[in-house]
């Protein structure tokens, strides 16, 4: 009797843990990737993304509505509440009449974030869509077919006149019409656990490799595609600015991708590629009848170094066996400049006040706890959100 007892008290012990585990990680860790369900169309999305309704509340005449498109940082990555998001923070500055909702998910490149708008975004009817766009990894992630350990993902591949083709994780052609016509209502969220996830992907990333089998015959998948790999980089030794580097960021799709000055053969694709994602983004915004910006986000590169947030100081030239590449810190400034301007796309560009505020009124740690993590917390969330307010207000 005694042993069944202790069987009884171990198993309902255990089963609390676990319930207190998931209540944690729900909490604290809401929307941060580790809560990403598959999604047959994206790749993956989180729970606020397969949820969402765009129907659900009509639009009245007098409503004005700004649609947020993004990654992790607009996701939640760095904060303990949504609600601490620049987006939600921006509500209390806007007029009354003024609605604000958030697409984004952890890991999202703005391949996945124009699809996302095509799926749910354009039925919320928005009158001012803004992707913010992430130097550190949204140039990279458009040119993958996946992300980790995650789903695989569509892809677009842009052709000598400038034009996209649309293909499945497995290199299968789609039509990008059919691809987005389901209906934009609040799909059921996927079961599952916060908790388990978090542990499998910790497990999968520190003991185990997935087969190759897993994802199938990529044969199909332009090679281009399949050269993205974060577990390869060394960020430290840049942060160090060693010489040489025992890697070759300028030879492959990764974090530095939109910080190389020079026109690699790769690179100069992906920022080809990106410029035809916004042509095709515009027009389908435009399409709807509503404004379409650019939010160049002040993300940082070395979170112990504010000369390394996009459009700061920091420029080095550093080797490696395959070559010299030179890291500019404005390099993706320059190009979205250049870009926005032939597009005719308004460029929302906050990180010089966001740079001067930080130094005048912060110490780093204050906005970047973390000197692994590269999202600013809930302070800069709050200092980007009084830097936009009169900007957007004036979009509108």
């Amino acid at each position: 009797m005694t042993q069944q007892n202790n069987k009884t008290v171990l198993w309902m012990s255990l089963l609390l843990a676990f319930v207190f585990s998931e209540i944690m990680v729900r909490h604290f860790l809401p929307e941060i990737g580790l809560a990403l369900r598959k999604d047959e169309l994206l790749g993956w999305a989180n729970d606020e993304f397969q949820t969402f309704n765009p129907k659900a509340v009509p639009k009245t005449k007098k409503t004005k509505r700004i649609l947020f498109l993004g990654d992790s940082f607009l996701a939640g990555s760095g904060i303990e509440n949504l609600e601490q998001r620049f987006p939600d923070q921006l509500k209390k500055s806007m007029p009354l009449e003024t609605e604000i909702h958030t697409l984004a998910s952890g890991g999202w490149g703005t391949d996945q974030q124009l699809l996302a708008y095509l799926l749910k975004g354009r039925a919320w009817q928005p009158d001012l869509v803004v992707l913010a766009f992430c130097a550190n990894n949204d140039l990279a992630n458009i040119l993958s077919n996946k992300h980790g350990t995650l789903p695989l993902k569509s892809y677009f591949v842009v052709d000598e006149n400038n034009g996209l083709s649309l293909y499945s994780g497995q290199g299968q052609p789609l039509d990008l019409i059919h691809f987005t016509s389901r209906a934009a209502t609040g799909d059921k969220r996927s079961e599952g656990s916060y908790a388990f996830s978090l542990l499998t992907h910790h497990l999968k990333t520190t003991f185990f490799k997935a087969p190759k089998s897993k994802n199938g015959n990529l044969t199909q998948v332009d090679k281009r595609y399949l050269s993205f790999d974060f577990s390869a980089e060394k960020p430290e030794e840049l942060y160090n600015k060693q010489t040489p580097l025992t890697w070759a960021p300028q030879l492959s799709a990764n974090h530095v991708s939109a910080y190389i000055h020079e026109d690699f053969a790769i690179n100069n694709y992906q920022w080809k590629l990106l410029k035809a994602i916004l042509r095709e983004f515009k027009g389908q915004v435009e399409t709807d009848n509503a404004k379409f910006a650019i939010l160049l986000l002040p993300v940082i590169f070395n979170p112990r170094d504010l000369s390394s947030v996009v459009g700061g100081s920091l420029k080095h030239k550093f080797q490696t066996a395959e070559g010299n590449f030179s890291f500019h810190a404005d390099e993706p400034r320059k190009r979205l400049q250049q870009i926005t301007k032939e597009l005719g796309i308004p460029l929302i560009d906050p990180t010089d006040a966001f740079i001067a505020e930080t130094r005048e009124h912060y110490n780093i740690e204050e906005i970047w706890p973390s000197p692994s993590d590269r999202h600013f917390n809930e302070k800069g969330h709050a200092l980007l959100s009084e830097l936009l307010a009169t900007e957007l207000i004036d979009a509108l």
